[in-house]
């Protein structure tokens, strides 16, 4: 698919996963459980991604995020933009993405998060990273800052807004991390597409060995148009 993405354009790639159907496997030389990132092959329509499943990591998470809209089974319906290739859609051209929305996310507080898995004995310094996965264009990634020994209440009160060019492709994690010297370690974490968000003050369970921990968080989705100022919004950062 590599050699491929370097020869065909993104509009040919759409329509012909319009018709048919295709599978992404990982490299026959690979010899690891590592996975490759479904989201590049997802934005052009490519329906099916080979992956690992004992792997615990991003692509896995994302994986989890897609399938949870129709409970973990059968298949998700293809949003519209890569159904029917006459809209035009382009995953690398923001000009074709009629959709645009202005997510805000505000990270109000934690509950009970449990230690981080490789320092039981430590006390926690939790901060919460908010990543955006999707076209290029809507790859985000901020954190908040983190608290120092308070992973029972801590309160964080940190505001993000974003531009999504293109919501019907977007997923938003959020993760909890344990500040530390050198690998900051995984508390927990939680991916969600953005079509299933809603507006308003929610609870985020967020996933763990413990199944402990929750996020409170306030969320604010509207379209874009002419009265908001788009110069607002955060940088951007790459993922």
């Amino acid at each position: 698919m590599k050699k491929i993405f370097e020869s065909e354009t993104p509009e040919n790639l759409i329509k012909y996963t319009s018709s048919y159907l295709a599978k992404i496997y990982p490299g026959y030389y690979r010899t690891g459980s590592s996975n490759f990132n479904p989201m590049d092959y997802w934005v052009y329509g490519f329906q099916m991604a080979a992956l690992n499943f004992q792997t615990d990591d991003t692509p896995m998470e994302l994986n989890e995020a897609l399938f949870n809209d129709n409970g973990n089974c059968g298949y998700v319906l293809k949003p519209d933009i890569l159904l029917d290739p006459k809209l035009g859609f382009n995953p690398l051209n923001t000009s074709t993405m009629k959709n645009k929305r202005i997510l805000e996310i505000k990270i109000i507080s934690g509950q009970n998060l449990p230690r981080a898995r490789d320092l039981v004995k430590d006390i926690t310094d939790p901060y919460v990273k908010v990543s955006i996965f999707g076209v290029p264009s809507d790859c985000y990634e901020k954190k908040t800052k983190s608290i120092k020994d308070n992973g029972v209440n801590p309160i964080w009160n940190h505001d993000f807004k974003f531009l999504i060019n293109c919501p019907e492709l977007a997923i938003v994690r959020f993760s909890v991390r344990d500040d530390d010297v050198g690998k900051d370690q995984l508390i927990g974490n939680f991916a969600i597409r953005l079509l299933s968000m809603k507006s308003g003050y929610r609870h985020v369970r967020l996933k763990n060995k413990e199944s402990k921990g929750t996020l409170f968080v306030g969320i604010k989705i509207e379209p874009v148009n002419k009265n908001i100022d788009l110069t607002q919004i955060d940088q951007i950062d790459y993922v």
